[in-house]
């Protein structure tokens, strides 16, 4: 059975009206009935309760869609490349030997005594 739409949506619009309302919440009086501390007030409290089970809704929701799709295009590798080819390793070109003219501005001489 094909699910609707909006089983889908509803999530991600819940988070997007919780930032909203918690904006709102912290920067204006819109919702309080007292003016002393916002975290006594229970008008205040139990309108943060709304984006509260709001955001509870996209964590328990949304949040799995978006880990999966997450994973799937990891697997994918992006689109760039095949999952099971191994990544291309290239090969240094810098050379391991040291010029004697390097030595020699180290005070270093080429031959060693043994």
């Amino acid at each position: 059975m094909q699910q609707h739409w909006f089983h889908t949506v509803w999530p991600f619009a819940g988070g997007g009206a919780a930032i909203v309302m918690v904006a709102i919440l912290l920067t204006t009086d819109t919702f309080r009935a007292t003016k002393g501390s916002r975290w006594r007030d229970p008008v205040w409290l139990a309108w943060l309760a709304a984006p509260l089970y709001w955001v509870h809704g996209y964590m328990r929701t949304a949040a799995p869609v978006v880990v999966a799709l997450a994973s799937i295009l990891a697997a994918c590798g992006s689109g760039t490349t095949s999952p099971s080819a191994p990544p291309s390793r290239t090969t240094d070109t810098v050379s391991t030997t040291t010029s004697s003219s390097s030595l020699q501005a180290h005070g270093a001489s080429r031959t060693s005594s043994l």
